[in-house]
């Protein structure tokens, strides 16, 4: 069972997705639907993070983190098969994603099988 190194990670890579998404929109000039995605991320992880202090929701917090991962890995490949534009920028998003979505992966299935 993942223990408190695991719990800090995961607290940690939370807290800078929703610094990260909430950031982003003051950072760069964005179009109105990235600044509105972002923000619903950043809630979504901010939801994530409460309940994840409260030793819950981490199958919420794996599927947030792995559809999201999922979203960003078309930036970095087209479905053509060509890399994107923003690739090398989307590269550090993804790892972090992968992160979550592991750490939290590890944490629900060890949740499942305590009860």
């Amino acid at each position: 069972m993942p223990g408190r190194a695991a719990d800090r990670a995961i607290t940690l890579l939370l807290a800078t997705l929703v610094a990260g998404y909430a950031g982003i929109n003051v950072a760069f000039k964005l179009p109105a639907f990235l600044i509105a995605e972002n923000l619903a991320l950043a809630t979504g992880y901010a939801l994530g993070l409460l309940l994840h202090m409260k030793g819950r929701g981490h199958l919420y917090i794996a599927s947030l983190a792995w559809f999201n991962a999922g979203r960003v890995s078309r930036s970095i490949v087209s479905p053509t098969g060509e890399l994107g534009s923003l690739a090398l920028q989307h590269l550090p998003l993804l790892a972090l994603l992968v992160m979550v979505g592991v750490l939290s992966t590890l944490k629900a299935s060890c949740k499942q099988d305590d009860q």
